[in-house]
């Protein structure tokens, strides 16, 4: 059991001391998108009700989609969600859990897809299943891109009214 620990620890190691400009870009964008997703919208929610709803749905849309057309011709890995699959995939341990394949099956993309899509944005889930390529977008990314936008804020959208409505409004007398 050490040795194997010790082999984790290494391989944890060598990919925060590689990608660490990557993880903090990814923290920050995580933090902002956390702030949106739940305490700005549900006071937005609060405070104007539908009309505040759409205008987050809208303002979700266009921030997601600034950021995939800031990246769109970066030659870069996007984030490091997929860099770490790949990553564990390449690892000793992933060789032997997950096989080696770099673009995942039909079925772990799809699942990828509704995972992210509900967890993330849409923004993360195109660029996970761009599965590291670095060109221009794709009918495919935006395709994945749109379809990701309506599951994942049709989701926040219900998740955060029923928070709002169900909880906070009895509470808060609203």
């Amino acid at each position: 059991m050490s040795g194997w620990f010790k082999k984790l620890a290494a391989t944890v190691a060598a990919f925060f001391r590689k990608h660490w400009k990557s993880l903090a870009g990814m923290g920050v964008y995580q933090i902002i998108s956390w702030i949106y997703d739940n305490p700005l919208w549900m006071s937005v929610e609060l405070a104007w009700k539908e009309n505040g709803v759409i205008a987050l749905m809208l303002g979700a849309m266009l921030i997601n989609f600034g950021v995939l057309l800031y990246f769109r011709q970066k030659k870069v890995s996007w984030l490091c969600l997929d860099t770490g699959v790949d990553y564990i995939r390449e690892s000793w341990l992933g060789r032997k859990l997950l096989g080696t394949s770099a673009n995942g099956s039909v079925l772990e993309n799809v699942i990828a897809f509704f995972l992210l899509s509900f967890f993330q944005d849409s923004f993360i889930t195109t660029a996970y299943l761009r599965h590291g390529r670095s060109d221009g977008l794709k009918f495919q990314d935006i395709a994945v891109f749109f379809a990701s936008s309506v599951v994942s804020i049709s989701y926040w959208a219900i998740r955060n009214g029923l928070i709002v409505e169900v909880l906070f409004r009895p509470l808060l007398g609203l």
